[in-house]
């Protein structure tokens, strides 16, 4: 055994070589015996490097992956002897110093913009021999976003509730701050998006759609000012969104914060006889056309003066029940008027006219309903295709059909939504366990639903081979192709037949022998080692798989008296045909006489277990 040469003080070391029994399946010239006395070695690893002191990064790791907005962990450990209390630990971004925790503790790093950064670690002891009082840690590497090296972009509101305001009353507004990570060299635009119950310019005096970080600025700030009116509406909420650059300015010139894109204000309603409570759909907005098929995602404000709204919100179209957004759980205790978006999710809503509201608790006697929102779901201007098997569930292709047997063989189908004056044809393509050419036909890369049908049939008939090969699949799925003159329905978008192999497998045999009859307690008179006994559990047939057999014992020796006890499953490994059960014989000091010990092998376990039991036939 060869040390390897670290720069590390670490101590001696040691490393433990042990003698273990031959794994089951080795071949019988290969089998040995064990000295236990003699079964194991201990040698030690001198350490050459001088008594030091080291610092270590801890956390992050090296390359490590973070989201624009993560928080992240700073933390080192100082190795080696002495006591470390009286260490700081300096964390650095580069040569940007992050802040200083003692050795074993965390700072968290909460501002990192994008890009790569390089972490730095330094500690000082200002009770040390000058030259012996800084420790360097090894950098460590992570990344922050995609990639690139840009700042990220958070929101806030502070107060996150306003009002609306009256000549006796003080209402202070609502501060809006956008802040960017570094860098902050040059100026940065920010884009928004206000949307929420609330209405621009008669709720709240409008707000940009976007702003300007000026050059060495972190952030810019806008305020909200809310309008008085005289109706009554309840509390109204003010979404304002950061958003990500439209595509004409890209690439991107900073990246938003996952956790902080967006703001949600209050303003709570001066009026006498105001609700206490809103629940809104804000998406889909009132009014909105929607394609087919499509997944439509349900998004509402709720508000509640006295409570927070936790959910979860039903969503309904008419008096249909579409979806349901999750509970927003949480230990802290509730915050009285708090806003929250309750998002869910409508899969391929039909073409037509849609009325949709949300409904929600408040309390287990209190309930809350939107207003409705009225959308519509367009017809295609193509034809919708699918794609389905017959029979729809569970279709099954014999490889192989008697000659006296009407084998009704599966198909896959393609159906189509709309008219049907013209032929369409559809873009197929194939995968699967079962091989194309071999296990079946190939299949056309095309189907042709004729004008005048809204379907077309594609029977699926195997073709019958000599292989063992279990029952394998064939998947038909939508290709691809440019201005397929069809959209793909993306609930049905594949189809799979399975193909059932009439090969029926090599038969296994199994069986057993005292390949080795007799377990010495003691050699004497003769000098060498106590005879050992063995039984061999050989199989027949095929080797691709491991093969567990069942043991029971019987006999007039007694496990753990006579013999240690032995395994009730052994398992006979892949690629080998047999493996090797050894009994050696405990020497107890009492006179018994010739004690017999029998094995029977089984493809059930004993009584009282539950199965699996195994397929293979027992040689009697």
């Amino acid at each position: 055994m060869y040390a390897i040469d670290d720069d590390f003080y670490e101590g001696d070391e040691t490393a433990f070589v042990h003698l273990i029994a031959p794994p089951a399946g080795i071949p019988l010239p290969d089998q040995y015996d064990i000295d236990f006395a003699h079964s194991s070695v201990a040698m030690v690893i001198h350490d050459n490097d001088p008594v030091a002191t080291r610092l270590e990064i801890t956390s992050p790791r090296d390359g490590q992956q973070f989201q624009p907005g993560d928080i992240i962990e700073l933390r080192a450990q100082i190795i080696g002897p002495g006591d470390s209390n009286s260490w700081s630990v300096d964390f650095f971004d580069g040569d940007q110093r992050l802040g200083t925790a003692p050795p074993g503790a965390p700072i968290w790093w909460g501002d990192a913009g994008g890009g790569r950064h390089v972490i730095n670690a330094r500690a000082y002891d200002p009770a040390a021999i000058p030259g012996q009082d800084t420790l360097l840690a090894p950098p460590v590497t992570i990344e922050v976003g995609p990639g690139a090296a840009l700042p990220v972009v958070k929101i806030s509101a502070t107060p996150w509730r306003t009002g609306e305001p009256c000549p006796t009353c003080f209402v202070v507004p609502s501060v809006i701050t956008i802040e960017r990570t570094p860098p902050t060299n040059t100026a940065l635009t920010v884009f928004l998006e206000i949307d929420g119950t609330a209405i621009a310019g008669d709720d709240y005096q409008a707000l940009p759609s976007s702003v300007e970080i000026l050059a060495g600025q972190r952030s810019t700030q806008l305020t909200l000012l809310a309008r008085d009116d005289q109706l009554v509406e309840g509390p109204e909420v003010v979404r304002v969104r950061v958003l990500s650059q439209p595509p004409p300015l890209l690439p991107p010139t900073y990246f938003v914060n996952v956790y902080a894109n967006e703001a949600l204000v209050v303003i709570t309603d001066d009026e006498p006889g105001a609700p206490q409570a809103r629940l809104d759909i804000v998406a889909p907005a009132n009014g909105s056309h929607l394609r087919f098929p499509s997944t439509i995602e349900l998004s509402a404000l709720a508000v509640y003066i006295q409570n927070e709204v936790y959910g979860p919100v039903e969503f309904y179209d008419g008096d249909q029940f579409i979806a349901r957004s999750l509970v927003t759980a949480t230990t802290r205790p509730p915050i009285p008027g708090l806003p929250s978006v309750h998002t869910a999710y409508w899969t391929n809503p039909p073409v037509g006219q849609h009325v949709l509201t949300a409904r929600t608790r408040l309390s287990f006697s209190q309930s809350i309903t939107s207003p409705p929102v009225n959308v519509t779901v367009d017809a295609p201007m193509f034809p919708v295709v699918s794609l389905e098997t017959f029979p729809l569930q569970n279709p099954q292709a014999r490889e192989f059909c008697p000659p006296n047997l009407d084998c009704a063989y599966p198909s896959f189908i393609v159906r189509r939504s709309g008219p049907t004056n013209d032929d369409l044809r559809v873009y197929l393509s194939y995968s699967g366990t079962a091989t194309a050419g071999v296990d079946y036909p190939l299949l056309p890369n095309s189907l042709v639903i004729p004008a005048g049908r809204d379907s077309a049939f594609l029977m699926l008939v195997p073709n019958d081979d000599t292989l063992v090969e279990g029952p394998e699949t064939v998947v038909a799925r939508f290709t691809p192709v440019p201005g397929p003159g069809y959209i793909e329905d993306p609930e049905h978008m594949s189809a799979s037949i399975t193909i059932i192999d009439n090969e029926r497998s090599l038969d296994t045999v199994v069986n057993i022998q005292a390949t080795s009859a007799i377990a010495e307690e003691d050699s004497t008179p003769f000098d060498r080692m106590n005879q050992v006994g063995e039984f061999t559990i050989s199989r027949i047939g095929p080797t691709n798989a491991s093969l567990p057999v069942f043991l029971q014992y019987s006999g007039s020796a007694t496990a753990g008296a006579d013999y240690p006890t032995l395994p009730w499953l052994v398992s006979i490994p892949a690629g080998a045909t047999s493996t090797v059960i050894r009994v050696t014989a405990i020497n107890d000091s009492v006179p018994e006489g010739i004690e017999t010990l029998a094995a029977t092998i089984s493809n059930c376990p004993p009584p009282g277990l539950l199965p699996p039991c195994y397929d293979f036939e027992i040689d009697p």
